[in-house]
């Protein structure tokens, strides 16, 4: 039995069609005031965490995993 995986021709999509760029935007703007913003990955201040706010905790509780019951556990 033959199945038709594609009715165009592979790399024939676009036919005679080329892309067109209807804008050129130039560089990306710099804004002198996003320099001073720097983000340290080595400090954490776990304490931070502790002044979230109350909706935080909802969500907190929704990503922690489940508590394992050591009563369950086998034994050989």
């Amino acid at each position: 039995m033959w199945r038709i995986h594609s009715i165009e021709e592979p790399g024939k999509e676009l036919r005679d069609y080329t892309p067109h760029a209807y804008a050129d935007e130039g560089p990306p703007p710099t804004d002198p005031a996003l320099e001073a913003v720097s983000i340290s990955g080595d400090v954490f201040d776990p304490d931070a965490l502790l002044d979230l706010g109350p909706k935080f905790g909802g969500l907190a509780a929704a990503c922690r995993p489940e508590p394992r019951s050591l009563s369950h556990s086998a034994t050989l």
